[in-house]
């Protein structure tokens, strides 16, 4: 399972080339950073390819910011996807 929060069209790439090499996948949008959008993407997953072997989680965000100029919204939505994200899936 390919999961995509913005890009689409990268996620269904990624799906034709995993299918080239006669594999099956299915691309799913999910925002990491909400544990009922995973559960829901983990359920989809589970459905379309049957149990889950392997997690490879390469989500990941970073704003080039000084420390002083970020925003406590900034530090939400980085550790929100990067830590908390890596929580919820596995």
């Amino acid at each position: 399972a390919v999961t995509y929060l913005q890009s689409a069209e990268g996620a269904a790439g990624t799906v034709a080339e995993i299918g080239a090499m006669g594999r099956r996948s299915v691309a799913l949008h999910c925002d990491l950073r909400d544990s009922a959008a995973v559960s829901a993407m983990i359920g989809e997953a589970r459905s379309a390819l049957g149990p889950i072997d392997l997690l490879v989680l390469s989500a990941g965000v970073f704003r080039r910011t000084p420390i002083e100029a970020a925003s406590e919204d900034d530090w939400d939505w980085l550790m929100d996807t990067n830590a908390k994200g890596a929580f919820l899936c596995a």
